[in-house]
């Protein structure tokens, strides 16, 4: 995907409240919007201060703004509603971490921001954080890969020093780099990824369909 590689500018910073970031559509596909809901009320119930900001728009964007009122959870979860793509990077630097999938991951991460991605049709589920993941996946399941949970390692985060997350950043920020550059993977990479993930042409197809859609989001 041919995204700016410019924003190398995240820095971790001393916060009493941990700040996480999604940005993307609020459809059925992405249940983890609603999955936040569960994170946010376990981390409040646990005495952690959490503020989750919530950004995007689509068919499901009602349900969730009376989920978070019906659970009680408007001082910790704002839905803000469609954002402007040339506030996509003011809003992102803003976060300690970064929840989502697809291109918006990728350009978080590419900015730096320890960016943890959520997976497909899945409330919880994640392969961790971008360099975690399978080689084609940014959010696609992938045969023969075990998930984990966004709460338990959001919990972990949450305790992680700023040297920890500092780390975790560019190392995100790399894997980013990666998946964006113009050099063809190697040959062995593509090979097991392959293996791994039978549908990784389809995979494909839908990357260069991001790279295309770049050219036109005005938002996210």
């Amino acid at each position: 995907l041919a995204l700016d590689q410019s924003g190398f500018n995240w820095q971790p910073r001393e916060s009493n409240v941990l700040k996480i970031v999604s940005i993307g559509r609020i459809t059925k596909f992405k249940p983890y919007n609603f999955g936040a809901l569960d994170v946010v009320q376990s981390m409040v119930e646990k005495n952690i201060d959490v503020h989750w900001s919530i950004w995007g728009h689509g068919d499901e964007s009602e349900l969730l703004e009376k989920a978070i009122r019906k659970r009680g959870l408007s001082s910790y979860v704002t839905f803000h509603g469609a954002l402007p793509y040339s506030k996509f990077k003011e809003v992102a630097l803003d976060a300690d971490l970064f929840v989502g999938m697809g291109t918006a991951a990728l350009e978080a991460a590419l900015m730096g921001v320890p960016t943890l991605v959520a997976l497909a049709w899945s409330r919880l589920g994640t392969y961790g954080f971008l360099h975690q993941c399978p080689v084609d996946s940014i959010g696609e399941q992938c045969t023969g890969h075990e998930e984990t949970s966004l709460m338990d390692i959001i919990m972990s985060y949450s305790g992680y020093s700023v040297d920890q997350r500092g780390k975790i950043g560019v190392l995100c920020r790399e894997a980013a780099s990666r998946k964006t550059s113009d050099e063809p993977a190697p040959f062995d990479s593509m090979f097991a990824g392959a293996l791994k993930y039978p549908a990784s042409h389809a995979v494909s197809l839908r990357m260069t369909a991001f790279g295309a859609a770049q050219n036109v989001w005005s938002l996210v």
